[in-house]
């Protein structure tokens, strides 16, 4: 049995891997996959892989982007998510703050620095105009922390997934104020260096068995229910994130898409400058090795 350790968030993205592991998929196949959802989100997933606690990561491309970039000794082994993310700017439904544009000057509640959160934060407030010091960030853990903290100080903003945060709207706890689309795909799979040396095959037969599920999924008019089910959402809003989702799951992973993102995370000032597509291939890519010693 081939043991690999996963993690990513408990969100209705990484479903195809929940059924692989309840229908038995992984164990079929001979793998013995361990599955931690990860409440802190991309910085602690990033932490985790640079730990050696976990192998393989369903993660944030901008988040781990600049980690790797910052010396985390992991690649990209593949395309996860191709559609952007759908950040909502959020703040308690008791907060002073009224609209999208009386923002600035208000503290931003985030997972971790470095993390999707606080990468978005500063790029919406590109947006508006203003730019964000790390004074201006509250460190909270995860996303029930955020919450927890917007309800003992109201007049902070918090930005996360839309749908992921759609029931505490829904329930009064949290108003949205805005909506930030990443410029870029939002999910990308990332692997620790050491376990790809000698473990690429079993990725592949990992992925193999979750892009089967994607397909799967994707061509059920059914999935939209189960996803609301699951999750927590009401029945139209699971069909808006579900009609607009694009899966994929490709090991020929976009340089230039990366070197686009790299670029624009230069332009934030939170990397110092951004990369060429050959740059990209070399720093952020797995490149297996024949027995040869050739580049595959």
């Amino acid at each position: 049995m081939e043991t690999i350790r996963c993690t990513g968030v408990a969100e209705h993205f990484n479903f195809p891997w929940m059924l692989g592991i309840e229908n038995g998929q992984f164990e079929n196949a001979g793998i013995d996959l361990k599955w931690e959802d990860s409440a802190g989100g991309t910085g602690a997933m990033c932490k985790d892989l640079r730990d050696g606690k976990v192998d393989l990561t369903v993660i944030l491309t901008e988040g781990a982007t600049t980690d790797i970039l910052n010396g985390n000794p992991s690649k990209i082994v593949s395309s996860y998510v191709n559609s952007p993310l759908i950040w909502g700017v959020h703040t308690s439904a008791n907060s002073a703050i009224q609209d999208a544009d009386s923002i600035q000057g208000f503290p931003f509640v985030i997972s971790r620095f470095n993390s999707g959160s606080h990468l978005m934060g500063q790029l919406h407030a590109k947006t508006k105009g203003f730019t964000l010091n790390k004074k201006d960030f509250v460190v909270a853990g995860g996303l029930t922390q955020a919450i927890e903290g917007l309800k003992q100080t109201p007049n902070q903003l918090f930005l996360w997934e839309k749908f992921t945060t759609k029931p505490f709207v829904d329930s009064g706890e949290l108003k949205i104020l805005d909506e930030c689309p990443t410029p870029w795909p939002s999910f990308i799979i990332v692997v620790r260096d050491e376990y790809l040396q000698s473990n690429f095959h079993t990725v592949q037969k990992v992925l193999s068995i979750v892009e089967e599920n994607a397909k799967q999924l994707k061509a059920s008019a059914e999935t939209p229910v189960l996803i609301a089910q699951r999750y927590g959402l009401k029945y139209e809003d699971a069909v808006a994130w579900f009609n607009a989702l694009d899966w994929s799951i490709n090991f020929d992973v976009d340089t230039k898409m990366i070197s686009s993102v790299t670029q624009k995370l230069a332009d934030l000032n939170i990397i110092d400058d951004g990369l060429s597509p050959e740059e990209v291939k070399e720093k952020f890519l797995f490149q297996k090795r024949s027995e040869t010693g050739i580049l595959m």
